[in-house]
């Protein structure tokens, strides 16, 4: 070994670069040259999508393909909520609004299965953007780095959702603070469209103006009017939306409002709630990626990415999603300091851990096979059999319902109206939300009549269906929910669904609103 193997790996992979794409001591042995550069992302990214192999249907899905389905029809933007009857009128700001849009036009080309591949190439996008954020790294840096990412992204891709856009955006900040100078001005027009497909921008904004003070720090010769400019600029190219300026202040408002907290314990701290054991897990390899990073690492743009992804992580449980992938350019640092000497060996093992993982990876996908572009159930409480006792037989009318079943109910029910749905604070009062969670409490029959709701759908152990079963007849019961309504509308039940019909089943193919849905196609 020459004097080449002890030099810093950073300046080395710099100085491939400068060269071309030429082989690594010892990694040109065993593969060539375009499988030695595309490895590291090909292993992490089909472990990605092994891990996350099936599919399942947010309980946001529904809200999501109705409001798209609502702008492409209409070719406008709803600015009320008209389809509720606890707040008819109520403003409706869609941060969403393209992503929404969007996912409609997939859907209407190819349903179920467009909305999957959407998400497998979000995946592949997030795991190779992140790749070209460290790819100054070394090879073993970059193999063990993305899959350690690979290995935790699970919860944040594991839905078809806009948030997907978000991780992707930050993806690319990231990038771009370990990118040259000029192409920090990319910044602009990556939020002009973050800012319509997720609210998520805003942390992209706080990481961009944390990074670039950063790199200042670093020593870099960063003009201080780039430092502030380039951060204001990108903020106001978030302005660039149907709602204008305005859009910002409703985001903060949800995002640090109480409201959203009532029905959405994810935006509560993990130190405030108890942690499930994948949350307390992320907090332990947090911990453990800093303590390795404290080794040799020096970046200080690492050290600050990786400070705002714990802060992150610990400001909220559905924050931990930002973690990983804000904790990558430490940990890869970090290996590379680990790694320094015997590079070579290094290198082999990473070659033969990256060719291992692909194999299995592809293995597992092969084996799932047709099944891997279907979404799945979920476990529990299922209101896809009540919502479709409702939609084949023209049952319409305002429906009490809880919050998880009012986004399908938009979505396979038009003709009713809902008391709540996943749209949150974008659609309701505050004051609506909790009406909706705390029913049940006090006399519900009182507020159900009050309301003008019709029928109730709720599950089985909802607090609020004794009240409400002396007053309504049982129209329907199964999988875990109840549907209540008048008694004379118990006649007009003449078509009751066969075999169990999922909430996800509404999103796999097209049906016909005139024939009775087909859910033997699962089969």
């Amino acid at each position: 070994m020459g004097a080449a193997d002890t030099r810093d790996p950073r300046a080395q992979g710099r100085e491939e670069r400068a060269t071309g794409p030429a082989k690594r001591e010892g990694a040109g042995r065993l593969l060539p040259v375009v499988l030695h550069l595309s490895l590291p992302p090909l292993a992490a990214i089909l472990f990605a999508l092994a891990m996350n192999a099936w599919s399942r249907a947010s309980i946001d899905t529904g809200w999501i393909l109705d409001f798209g389905r609502s702008v492409v029809e209409q070719g406008a933007i709803p600015r009320v909520n008209s389809r509720t009857f606890l707040e008819p009128g109520h403003p409706l700001v869609m941060h969403e609004w393209l992503s929404c849009a969007g996912m409609y036009l997939l859907w209407r080309a190819g349903a179920g299965p467009a909305l999957i591949f959407l998400r497998w190439v979000c995946v592949a996008g997030l795991v190779f953007l992140l790749d070209r954020a460290i790819s100054r790294h070394s090879f073993v840096a970059r193999s063990i780095s993305l899959l350690a990412v690979a290995s935790t992204l699970g919860p944040a891709v594991s839905l078809v959702r806009p948030q997907l856009a978000s991780w992707l955006g930050l993806a690319v900040v990231v990038l771009l603070l370990f990118s040259p100078r000029s192409r920090l001005w990319w910044a602009f027009p990556l939020f002009a469209v973050w800012a319509n497909l997720h609210a998520g921008y805003l942390a992209g904004i706080v990481v961009l103006s944390a990074g670039l003070a950063a790199r200042r720090w670093d020593g870099e010769p960063l003009p201080a009017t780039w430092i502030a400019g380039v951060p204001i600029l990108s903020l106001l190219a978030t302005f660039l939306t149907p709602y204008g300026p305005s859009l910002l202040l409703h985001n903060l408002e949800h995002a640090l409002g109480a409201a959203s907290h009532v029905t959405n314990h994810e935006w509560l701290s993990p130190l405030r709630a108890t942690a499930h054991p994948w949350e307390r897990r992320a907090l332990a390899a947090l911990a453990l990626a800093l303590a390795l990073g404290a080794w040799k690492a020096r970046g200080r743009r690492a050290w600050t990415l990786a400070l705002l992804g714990t802060a992150a992580a610990l400001s909220a449980n559905r924050h931990f999603r930002m973690a990983p992938i804000l904790l990558l350019p430490l940990v890869a640092e970090a290996i590379d300091a680990l790694a320094s000497s015997r590079p070579e060996k290094r290198a082999r093992l990473a070659h033969v851990l990256d060719i291992g993982v692909v194999a299995l990876s592809a293995t597992m996908l092969a084996a799932g096979g047709k099944r891997l572009f279907r979404f799945v159930p979920y476990q529990g409480p299922d209101p896809g059999a009540a919502v479709e006792v409702l939609r084949r037989n023209g049952l319409s009318g305002p429906v009490w319902n809880d919050f998880n079943s009012g986004s399908l109910l938009l979505w396979a029910a038009p003709g009713v109206q809902v008391s709540c749905d996943g749209r949150n604070v974008a659609a309701y009062s505050g004051q609506a939300l909790i009406d909706c969670v705390s029913f049940g409490t006090g006399s519900p029959w009182r507020r159900f009549e009050s309301a003008g709701a019709r029928f109730a759908l709720l599950p089985w152990d909802h607090i609020a269906i004794p009240a409400l079963r002396q007053h309504l007849a049982e129209l329907y019961e199964g999988q875990g929910y109840v549907l209540l309504g008048p008694a004379e509308d118990r006649d007009e039940i003449r078509d009751l669904p066969e075999l169990p019909v999922h909430e996800c089943d509404y999103y796999q193919w097209h049906w016909e609103e005139d024939r009775p849905f087909a859910p033997t196609l699962l089969e």
